[in-house]
């Protein structure tokens, strides 16, 4: 193991990914309509149901405070766990797929 192999181990554990949503989406959408990828499709779905929830907020006119609280329900919550779940479970299938 290298240095940078080292301190990525010890220093890339903390650091959370942040990506747009609709770049993420567009990635996944792509993957779905090419190669017809069930998994993708199942993001798309997930991130739709949270533009959905964004959508609302919109319409409803919320404030930015009353945005926080929506974004901080359960249903939100559980969408973005799955999402995570999925996304750490396809890449570990990943890393074995590749190990081999």
């Amino acid at each position: 193991m290298n240095i940078d192999e080292t301190w990525c181990r010890v220093v890339c554990v903390k650091i959370e990914h942040l990506l747009c949503w609709a770049y993420v989406k567009a990635k996944f959408k792509l993957a779905s309509d090419i190669a017809k990828n069930e998994e993708a499709a199942w993001f798309v779905e997930q991130i739709g149901r949270l533009y959905l929830i964004e959508a609302e907020c919109l319409r409803r006119r919320l404030t930015p405070v009353e945005i926080k609280k929506r974004r901080n329900k359960s249903d939100v919550g559980e969408i973005l766990k799955g999402l995570r779940k999925r996304a750490l479970e396809l890449q570990q299938d990943n890393a074995v797929t590749t190990a081999k």
